[in-house]
């Protein structure tokens, strides 16, 4: 992989995890995330970041196959918490992806 800044590479990879707003998204499991919202991802940080920042309705992914998720971003908002709970997750991401400035509580994993 191509080393984006020290200490990152460029890998995000797809997590799917069961819920009714991810049916149908299990194949896609495993795959690279390469762009979000049309903006090509540094690294894992940066996709969160991206997510997190998130201003528009869709929150589009795009795959390293040419393949395109689109998820209402409120509907994934409230997804998230709902599959942290039911998976026991105890949060949507690790503290070193969190942005400083942001609040604890995270709207979308980024496992989206």
């Amino acid at each position: 992989m191509d080393e984006i800044s020290v200490g990152y590479e460029r890998l995000a990879e797809l997590q799917v995890l069961m819920d009714e707003i991810s049916v149908g998204y299990e194949r896609l499991a495993e795959l690279q995330v390469k762009k979000v919202n049309g903006i090509e991802i540094e690294n894992l940080k940066h996709l969160c970041q991206l997510v997190e920042d998130c201003k528009e309705e869709g929150l589009r992914f795009d795959l390293d196959d040419e393949r395109v998720i689109v998820l209402n971003y409120g509907m994934a908002k409230i997804a998230t918490s709902r599959i942290l709970k039911h998976h026991r997750i105890p949060s949507a991401m690790s503290s070193d992806l969190v942005h400083k400035e942001s609040i604890p509580e995270i709207g979308v994993a980024c496992s989206v």
